[in-house]
């Protein structure tokens, strides 16, 4: 039975994926998983389904241009096994993260990465569990089979809260936040779970692993105990990966002074971030003014202050190298969040420029390493359809 869940939830992940002209092709009728269409049924209309027939809602939220996304439709929901085991369990609906409610539900229920696979309790209109990205098929069905043998996330949520703590709950919790992709709880929950244990950590793998996974909080005990031992670390682990993730933490922390307050509106603590960048510089951390300035454009992103945010682009892209890998990628937030008409043309000014500059880099050597040669053609090629987007 287990064996056969698992085939089945295979499926099942790598099923939010296919295209329609929209979003994504539905399984051949009685065969795969049957969708509800976001495009035409309302998440109540659904909701109100599972409710009538006693299942839960499965919802599949996606974008068009999610490569993991389309995977799913074409190789896990199309299948007849997995159309099989969803058929009485679920109703199930797919909405675009980018379009119509989908741009609702996706605030709601704080949906940021794709695929992702939330399983809605309908008697209480509550997320039971989620589920993010695709993954091997018996990894993703354990997955799903935990958390609702588990009562879900949701109820880890409550024992949580109700301050149950024992090891083999809170290393669960863990395990389940993560797989939701929920890092902040997760590194909230881990670096409670490692308070007082500091010191073991040179000494327990396990420990020290869970701290490397998810600590992200540049307050947490755990994190200055490794940043004050930093030379005993080195010497016990791998010195390249503890650097890395120490410059991880570092780097995202600022992020976190970027405050909602009641009404709804983003408010940056400048303050917290001066007392930040005074602890960096007590801790010789690296690269500082890049940080600054990656924390600048996160910001302005975040507010949809758009002017500002593309021209920090520019000067971040300016001083570190000029990536077309950074020019393509911000572009491309620009693309898909900002409706201001004078800023998606400057962008698209940028991007003609950068492409010259591309096409000129390809012609100066034609030696060019052949893998090389088609990253930077690829490139190429990326830039021209999104300045035919932004040109519109």
């Amino acid at each position: 039975m287990i064996m056969k869940l698992k085939k089945m939830l295979i499926v099942l992940l790598l099923a939010c994926v296919s295209n329609v002209s929209f979003g994504q092709e539905a399984a051949p009728e009685g065969e795969g998983v049957k969708f509800l269409d976001g495009y035409t049924v309302t998440y109540a209309q659904a909701l109100a389904d599972a409710k009538k027939e006693s299942k839960l809602l499965f919802i599949d939220c996606y974008t068009t241009w999610c490569g993991p996304c389309k995977m799913m439709i074409r190789d896990v929901f199309s299948l007849k096994m997995v159309g099989d085991y969803f058929a009485p369990r679920f109703v199930s609906i797919k909405f675009d993260m980018e379009k119509g409610e989908g741009l609702e539900l996706r605030k709601k229920f704080d949906v940021k990465a794709y695929p992702t696979f939330l399983i809605i309790d309908p008697q209480k209109n509550t997320e039971l569990t989620r589920i993010v990205g695709g993954d091997k098929a018996d990894k993703f069905v354990e997955t799903i089979e935990t958390n609702l043998k588990a009562g879900g996330l949701s109820a880890y949520d409550e024992k949580y809260a109700a301050g149950e703590r024992s090891e083999e709950f809170v290393l669960a919790y863990i395990k389940m936040l993560s797989a939701a992709y929920k890092s902040e709880k997760c590194g909230e929950v881990a670096d409670a779970y490692l308070a007082g244990k500091e010191s073991q950590l040179l000494t327990n793998q396990a420990l020290y692993d869970m701290f490397m996974q998810h600590v992200t909080s540049a307050d947490s005990p755990s994190f200055m105990y490794v940043v004050d031992h930093k030379t005993e670390f080195s010497q016990k682990y791998d010195e390249k990966k503890l650097n890395r993730k120490l410059q991880m933490v570092w780097e995202s922390f600022p992020q976190k002074y970027l405050v909602k307050k009641d009404d709804g509106t983003l408010v940056f603590d400048q303050a917290g971030m001066d007392q930040y960048v005074l602890k960096m510089k007590k801790y010789d951390v690296q690269n500082i003014d890049r940080i600054c300035l990656s924390t600048d454009m996160y910001v302005a992103q975040q507010q949809e202050k758009w002017p500002t945010y593309l021209e920090l682009c520019k000067q971040y892209v300016d001083q570190n190298g000029k990536s077309h890998f950074l020019i393509y990628n911000y572009a491309l937030r620009i693309e898909r969040g900002c409706k201001d008409e004078a800023v998606r043309r400057n962008t698209a000014e940028w991007l003609k420029t950068s492409k010259v500059r591309l096409e000129e880099e390809l012609q100066k050597d034609p030696a060019m390493d052949e893998a090389k040669k088609k990253g930077l053609t690829g490139y190429l090629t990326s830039y021209e359809g999104l300045i035919a987007k932004l040109d519109k």
